[in-house]
């Protein structure tokens, strides 16, 4: 299932495998998983993100979407990542999804705090993270579904 502002939907066949990839790209992008043998990696050119040169690294996996990272050229830190995926609110084919990352350093392995997703072109989500707590367990009663 997922909540939102629209509500709880029941998630099943391609909204559930959707979902699914969308977690596996949050999960790449803490970049050790990019070891797994499953992934291929390949360098690609890079693009200006923020007015910072990077080079590029593309990333293809048989269980989601190809991934392009763009780490910064100064400091070896992801400045963005790059995929499509399916957004409900953008209709049933997928769009450009792009995360822009800043204010690394704070976190474990210097992982971004400050992240923008683009969905469309459009800012979509903002987030920053201000503690990160390890070890933690979740009340299994967080699952359940919502009424």
């Amino acid at each position: 299932w997922a909540s939102s502002a629209n509500g709880v939907r029941l998630l099943e066949g391609n909204l559930l495998r959707e979902r699914l990839g969308q977690i596996k790209t949050d999960w790449a992008m803490m970049l050790f998983p990019l070891t797994d043998p499953s992934c291929t990696l390949s360098r690609i050119d890079g693009i200006e993100v923020n007015g910072q040169a990077t080079d590029g690294l593309s990333v293809s996996h048989a269980d989601h979407r190809d991934l392009k990272f763009y780490f910064d050229r100064k400091t070896y830190r992801i400045a963005k990542c790059e995929t499509t995926m399916i957004v409900p609110e953008h209709g049933a084919e997928p769009v450009l999804a792009e995360w822009f990352c800043e204010a690394h350093g704070s976190f474990v392995g210097g992982l971004p705090s400050k992240v923008k997703l683009v969905v469309n072109r459009k800012l979509y989500i903002e987030t920053e993270t201000v503690a990160v707590k390890l070890g933690a367990t979740v009340d299994p009663d967080f699952f359940e579904v919502p009424d």
